[in-house]
């Protein structure tokens, strides 16, 4: 009976030493885990700063072609001007909209 209690007692605690060294190594992994979610955040955080680039890109080409936008707008007002100068020579009469909308249709 004493034999039997002591071997119980034996192989207890020879699975208590094993539970003990598979939790440390758990702890163990746990901390190398830890360690590389670190590393991998910081690379995938550099990453995304460095993925603004096809963003800039896109604002440059947006910018560039805002600036002929513009060009064309203002070849266009340079145009209407010079006619509506033209036919201010001719003694033509160029009604605006406001000037035109004054009569209404009330009077």
């Amino acid at each position: 009976e004493r034999m039997k209690d002591w071997l119980e007692k034996k192989e207890l605690a020879k699975v208590t030493c094993d539970n003990t060294s598979l939790m440390e190594q758990i702890v163990s992994m746990g901390y190398s885990q830890m360690q590389l979610d670190a590393a991998l955040n910081a690379r995938i955080a550099n990453v995304t700063v460095n993925d603004n680039e096809p963003l800039i890109e896109l604002r440059e080409i947006e910018r560039e072609r805002m600036k002929d936008w513009l060009a064309v707008q203002s070849k266009e007002i340079a145009t209407l001007q010079a006619e509506i100068n033209l036919f201010r020579k001719k003694g033509g009469h160029i009604y605006t909209t406001v000037t035109a909308n004054r009569g209404g249709p009330g009077r």
